[in-house]
């Protein structure tokens, strides 16, 4: 399963400067970048200003026209990919149904600290992916149900 379809696309797109500035780490002209991203110069410089304020160990700079990235020496990709994912409402919630920590979408909610029906639009959204994968999702109690190496799988790709 590709979890990248559950994600909105403001963090498809930041992950894929994230992806863009770590394998270009000798700079980018700002026009690659926004034919890359297919998104514009305001967008762009909001998802760095984000970026950089989220975490320290990726920082995004521009220097004589270029973007160039300042990474700290023990710096994978992955552990960027799980420090941008953190933030993503999508994987708050996958994270919640796989531990279990709550029976329905008010509890789940209020956990999170976001509206019962922004839960509803984001289990909507990750549902169809779910199936695909052969796990159902069930709102009453609020958890995940299928075959347990299907489970164990999805946990372990997560």
């Amino acid at each position: 399963m590709d979890f990248r379809e559950i994600l909105g696309t403001s963090n498809k797109r930041r992950l894929r400067l994230i992806e863009l500035m770590y394998y270009s780490r000798e700079g980018l002209p700002s026009e690659r970048i926004l034919n890359e991203l297919e998104c514009s110069l305001p967008i762009l410089l909001n998802d760095i200003s984000l970026i950089n304020e989220l975490q320290d160990n990726f920082i995004v700079e521009k220097v004589k026209g270029l973007y160039r990235v300042k990474l700290k020496d023990d710096v994978s990709i992955g552990k960027l990919y799980s420090e941008a994912l953190t933030t993503a409402p999508e994987f708050q919630i996958m994270e919640q149904l796989l531990f279990e920590s709550c029976d329905n979408i008010s509890e789940l909610s209020s956990l999170l600290f976001l509206s019962t029906s922004n839960i509803q639009r984001y289990l909507k959204k990750i549902e169809p992916s779910l199936n695909k994968a052969g796990i159902l999702l069930l709102y009453r109690p609020l958890r995940l149900e299928g075959k347990e190496s299907v489970i164990r799988h999805f946990f372990y790709r997560y």
